[in-house]
């Protein structure tokens, strides 16, 4: 029986290669012969197909395949996004949205407290500067704070127990944002996402 497109258990063939479909239910190219596959094709399903009549390289069909993902299966995408990245799969613009949302990896050796990985979205990055203004004008804390207790990517608060503290760590998060936007404008190899702050 046919079942009803979900991106999230489809099959797509990527020009260029013969003897292998992507799998978003697994994440990754399965052969041909694949027992989930070819059980999918005997239910009367067909596989999408990516980059064959615009007649695209390989590469290029993975890349407008990570554009499919990233819009109908984000999780999926995530999961290849490292891999694809590293094999030359992806778009310059791609490989900095990748970069942009793996966020950036803080230690801070004078309050290892405070060390940790930072989401640096246009969002994160208004609140920190925000908080980093005010503290320069109001040479401290909002609400006269002795602390700040800012979340890291994974919604874990670490406590900055000085002005100087987060302050250290808002340039941190700065210079790596405006390296990243600096690399993808000029095609310049990819800044270390790990800053290392006192």
């Amino acid at each position: 029986m046919v079942s009803g497109y979900d991106p999230s258990r489809w099959y797509w063939e990527v020009n260029g290669i013969v003897d292998r479909v992507f799998s978003s239910a697994e994440a990754m190219m399965v052969p041909l012969t694949d027992a989930g596959y070819e059980a999918w094709l005997a239910a009367g399903n067909n596989p999408s197909v990516i980059g064959r009549t615009a007649g695209l390289s390989a590469d290029a069909a993975y890349a407008e395949l990570y554009d499919v993902l990233r819009t109908q299966v984000p999780s999926v995408a995530a999961a290849v996004a490292g891999e694809w990245m590293e094999a030359g799969y992806l778009t310059r613009a791609h490989e900095f949205e990748v970069l942009n949302a793996a966020g950036v990896e803080i230690t801070s050796n004078g309050t290892p407290a405070i060390s940790g990985t930072y989401a640096i979205d246009l969002i994160s990055q208004g609140r920190i500067q925000a908080l980093a203004l005010y503290i320069q004008v109001h040479d401290g804390f909002p609400n006269a704070a002795s602390t700040l207790q800012y979340p890291d990517r994974a919604g874990n608060l670490h406590v900055f127990p000085s002005t100087a503290s987060f302050l250290n760590f808002a340039t941190a998060v700065g210079d790596y944002f405006t390296a990243l936007v600096t690399a993808e404008l000029t095609s310049d190899t990819w800044p270390s996402n790990a800053k290392t702050i006192a």
